[in-house]
């Protein structure tokens, strides 16, 4: 029987509302306990399938869904475009053990709010919570080196990269760092310009290339070997 556990009803408007969902106990109590012991964010309940969270998130006013990507009910993505139709205003950001270029590729081809690894430490997870509550996305650095793995092997990806794009010098910095795992906002500290100025260029870029988010500008920089 899968298990669902409540923490509180109640919001705090100091903290960052997190339900978290994975199948794995051991993996659930350790992530439930980290967030939980950190002054940011107040884990409002847990479940141990994608069924039972719909049930919690109808329940209690989550910012935030930690979920694990491969669930024995239903996938990620299912989940949550059954919780989008439902209007829920969650965040959701993704997690996973397997490193498989398919998954990634579902990944990207989706409008993700945010996806780790479980093999990333419990800081690159807080960090992702922090960038999609503020609405920006945030994908694993770590993804980078799996696709590169794969462009390797891929001469599709090579031709690809031969492809002549009017992309701007600083269109193409701003990819770089995009696939370092940079936020809008930390782009622009580096850069020394303003968050919306990078947002100006990530659209600008995306217009150009055709592309729907920065998972697929990650991707895309990488095969350009940028």
């Amino acid at each position: 029987m899968h298990k669902m556990r409540f923490f509180s009803n109640v919001v705090n408007m100091n903290k960052i509302n997190v339900v978290i969902v994975d199948d794995h106990p051991l993996f659930l109590e350790g992530i439930t306990s980290v967030l939980s012991r950190n002054e940011r964010y107040n884990v409002v309940g847990k479940a141990e399938s994608a069924t039972d969270a719909m049930d919690l998130l109808s329940r209690n006013n989550a910012e935030v869904v930690i979920c694990d990507y491969l669930m024995p009910d239903m996938n990620g993505l299912e989940f949550m475009s059954k919780m989008k139709a439902a209007r829920s205003p969650a965040k959701f950001v993704f997690i996973s053990q397997y490193q498989s270029h398919e998954v990634l590729t579902q990944i990207i081809q989706a409008d993700i709010d945010g996806f780790v690894f479980k093999s990333d430490s419990t800081d690159e997870v807080m960090r992702a919570i922090d960038t999609v509550v503020q609405g920006d996305k945030f994908l694993s650095p770590k993804v980078s080196n799996v696709l590169l793995e794969k462009t390797k092997m891929n001469p599709v990806f090579e031709a690809e990269s031969q492809k002549t794009v009017d992309v701007t010098e600083r269109e193409k910095e701003i990819s770089r760092y995009i696939t370092q795992g940079k936020t809008n906002k930390e782009i622009g500290v580096i850069l020394n310009c303003s968050e919306h100025t990078v947002k100006c260029h990530k659209s600008n870029l995306m217009r150009k290339l055709g592309l729907k988010n920065a998972a697929e500008i990650s991707a895309w920089a990488i095969r350009q070997r940028l």
